[in-house]
């Protein structure tokens, strides 16, 4: 091999070193990592839900005993709306208003007559404490409630009268987008004691409560 082929060789080498060396140095381009998604309960939010009531009349002093027997209970739906606000340690503490859909009666017959007990409306504040597992809300609430019922005792008359009581239970919020979430809850409502007047139908008055167990689902979209 001459001296000029011999210089040829050794540039070529020195070139393909060089470019090895270069590619060598080119960083490689790291795929983007996607960071997880940071859950916040704090905020407004409205909500729907829909669900099972099974309540029980409770008489009071004095009361018609066969009242006793009336078990209002059917489908129970609720508007709401509230605010949750989530400290740094992941306790969640909120408030609420929920303005129950009701469609509960109930009925007994008692020799000659029967009476008929029906929960016609009822407004429920109350406030509530969760622990935010990310996405996953466990909570306990508990509040007031005022309502509406009314008796019937058939062929003498209808009755209506007001109630105040409260609500405790608890649930499972589960927030399966960024601004919606499903709630899942069993709440116990009892409604105290209130007179049914039906003086103008034969000079009676008595005394009835009312309590359910609920059991609901619903949808929440938060702000």
């Amino acid at each position: 091999m001459g001296r000029f082929q011999s210089v040829l060789v050794a540039a070529a080498a020195a070139i393909g070193f060089s470019s090895v060396a270069s590619a060598a140095d080119i960083p490689v381009k790291a795929h983007p990592i996607t960071p997880p998604i940071a859950y916040s309960w704090t905020g407004w939010y409205v909500g729907a839900s829909a669900g099972y009531a099974s309540g029980q009349v409770v008489n009071g002093v004095p009361s018609f005993p066969a009242s006793a027997n009336i078990k209002p209970s059917g489908f129970v739906g609720t508007v709401l709306g509230g605010y949750d606000y989530q400290f740094a340690n992941n306790i969640v503490l909120g408030a609420r208003l929920a303005v129950p859909i009701l469609s509960i009666s109930d009925s007994t017959p008692s020799g000659a007559v029967t009476f008929q007990g029906k929960v016609k409306s009822a407004v429920v504040v109350a406030g509530r404490l969760g622990y935010a597992m990310g996405n996953v809300l466990p909570y306990f609430v508990g509040g007031g409630v005022w309502g509406r019922g009314e008796g019937t005792v058939i062929g003498i008359g209808t009755a209506n009268a007001n109630h105040t009581g409260y609500l405790l239970g608890g649930g499972v919020e589960y927030m399966f987008l960024p601004h919606w979430s499903v709630d899942a809850n069993y709440t116990y409502i009892s409604l105290g004691n209130s007179t049914y007047n039906f003086t103008p139908f034969g000079g009676l008055a008595v005394q009835e409560g009312f309590r359910s167990n609920n059991f609901t689902v619903g949808v929440n979209y938060r702000f």
